[in-house]
């Protein structure tokens, strides 16, 4: 027997509505670190942002902060709202500053 197993659920919101999800994480470790490197650029409040869901608390949802410059190129930056875990995802084209 051959089950499929469901795609995550994936929402989208304005750039605003993540960074009020987040707000009252914004002090934590990660976060600020994050949010401190040169390269940092916030989600604009009338950017369309996706939610994921969280896989380390399984009840939050990873909520997008911004995007920033690595090595490999532009990334993503996603928190859960819940927990706070911190992913990272490659995002192919720049940031529009």
């Amino acid at each position: 027997m051959i089950f499929d197993t469901p795609s995550p659920r994936i929402g989208l919101e304005q750039g605003r509505q993540a960074t009020a999800a987040l707000q009252r994480l914004m002090e934590m470790r990660a976060l600020l670190a994050i949010r401190a490197r040169a390269t940092f650029r916030p989600v604009r409040d009338n950017q369309i942002a996706p939610i994921l869901p969280c896989e380390a608390c399984g009840d939050g949802g990873l909520r997008v902060m911004g995007s920033v410059r690595s090595r490999g190129g532009w990334q993503r930056v996603h928190a859960c709202d819940t927990c706070g875990t911190l992913r990272l995802f490659d995002i192919p084209n720049p940031p529009i500053d």
